[in-house]
């Protein structure tokens, strides 16, 4: 999967090819982690699309999704008041 290279490609400044490698991801036909796509829509500045991925992850119930509160390229998402409760941080 090459969601860590759409994630890089935006941080880059490619944000064509990284929306053109997202869209081709997307369009997959095998099954994907909503959580593995979550760190490159913020690196494309798509936060509610982060969001929303964030929230199917969790509703999926993806293992990964336990750790996306310390994962650093999800930091901007642990101070959002919409961010889904396990992203606040430590109780």
């Amino acid at each position: 999967v090459h969601t860590s290279l759409a994630c890089a490609l935006a941080r880059a400044g490619k944000r064509k090819e990284a929306l053109a490698l997202m869209s081709a991801i997307e369009r997959a036909s095998f099954p994907l982690p909503a959580i593995w796509l979550v760190p490159a829509w913020l690196a494309l500045g798509e936060r509610e699309r982060a969001l929303a991925m964030l929230a199917l992850a969790r509703d999926q119930g993806a293992p990964q999704y336990v750790y996306a509160r310390y994962d650093p390229r999800m930091a901007p998402l642990r101070t959002s008041m919409a961010a889904p409760p396990a992203m606040a941080g430590p109780a």
